[in-house]
């Protein structure tokens, strides 16, 4: 199966301008025009004046920074590796085999059902903790795609330790082990005749 790559939803990046901007003009405008109204003298005036400068441009950093952190998400699934990257100074890749899937989340925030979208968390037995290994955020189809996420984890088999081997794998395996009983089963009986003709 060739690898196939996906992005997260456009609806993300609507998302993440209003949740920020919201954030910021909250946390600074909550405080500043209550101490501007209240005090009323020039150096707070003059304080509040550059608080408010910095938030501006911080919105305006902001405003450059969401696409460009949508952009750089890429999201990609092949027959034996999950795929998540992305960041814009702090790039993060992230690499999982399906052998090593033991369990794929979905959630849908409110947010996310408005949408449509929703989010995949998928674990691993490795991480002896609540947090996921890899994350598919923002997507649209998720259950399907979480459906054949599972499907291609039902193609391993985990053995004692862990560790994934296919099913096609198995079956070469037990076709090598009775290849190696046939080859020692010979071997036994050629040993067995030597025997017979030193003893005889």
């Amino acid at each position: 199966m060739p690898r196939k790559e996906f992005y997260p939803n456009r609806a993300m990046k609507i998302f993440l301008y209003i949740m920020s901007l919201s954030i910021l003009a909250v946390s600074v405008l909550s405080w500043s025009i209550p101490i501007a109204l209240v005090l009323n003298d020039p150096v707070t005036n003059n304080i509040i004046l550059w608080v408010h400068v910095i938030t501006v441009l911080i919105g305006i950093l902001l405003i450059i920074w969401v696409p460009k952190y949508y952009n750089s998400i890429t999201y990609a699934i092949d027959k034996e590796w999950l795929y998540a990257e992305g960041g814009v100074i702090w790039k993060r890749r992230s690499r999982l085999p399906v052998s090593r899937v033991q369990m794929v989340d979905l959630n849908q925030g409110p947010w996310q059902r408005m949408y449509g979208l929703a989010s995949l968390r998928v674990f691993t037995a490795a991480t002896g903790q609540p947090t996921a290994e890899l994350t598919f955020q923002n997507i649209r189809d998720a259950e399907s795609l979480r459906d054949h996420i599972l499907k291609l984890v039902q193609e391993y088999c985990v053995d004692e330790s862990g560790l994934g081997e296919s099913t096609k794998d198995r079956t070469t395996a037990h076709i090598n082990r009775e290849r190696t009983v046939e080859v020692f089963d010979h071997l036994l009986t050629e040993v067995r005749k030597i025997r017979r003709k030193l003893e005889g």
